[in-house]
């Protein structure tokens, strides 16, 4: 994951309800899929080992975000656990057959995620965040630059 992409998910934490904090998680697991992909095709070994341990990261924080009391918790754990397989596969054997299904997996139920966040109206998780600003700023001599706040 580029520093860009980092700031990129940063931003959209610092404003983001419970719901939409899943489907950053998603957008995050799915980056990481990119660098895994990445990763087999270079053979990089080490790149390789970092996608692997990102994504474990991200199923982890998933787990986490899963109420036990909602009907479908049964279903998502299952679906974690299997997407925990298909990580390991990948780490064994740099499976490329196993990062797309993954990848077809966490798309659906980002897409699924993205649909239910028109219905969460709770606020921010992060109080106290400074709001954030973009835009154009001129320094000296006159040169414009990014600005963000």
């Amino acid at each position: 994951m580029t520093d860009e992409q980092k700031n990129a998910f940063k931003l959209r934490v610092a404003s983001a309800n419970k719901t939409e904090m899943v489907t950053i998680i998603y957008d995050i697991l799915l980056t990481y899929l990119d660098d895994a992909d990445a990763a087999i095709e270079k053979k990089d070994r080490e790149e390789r080992i970092s996608a692997e341990r990102h994504m474990r990261g991200c199923v982890s924080m998933l787990i986490e975000s899963v109420q036990p009391e909602v009907p479908t918790a049964k279903d998502l754990y299952q679906i974690y656990s299997y997407i925990g397989k298909l990580i390991n596969r990948y780490a064994q054997k740099g499976d490329r057959t196993a990062v797309q299904e993954i990848r077809r997996l966490v798309t659906s139920m980002r897409d699924t995620w993205k649909q239910v966040e028109k219905y969460d109206t709770d606020g921010p998780v992060m109080n106290n965040t400074k709001q954030i600003y973009a835009g154009m700023t001129y320094g000296p001599g006159g040169v414009a630059n990014e600005y963000v706040k």
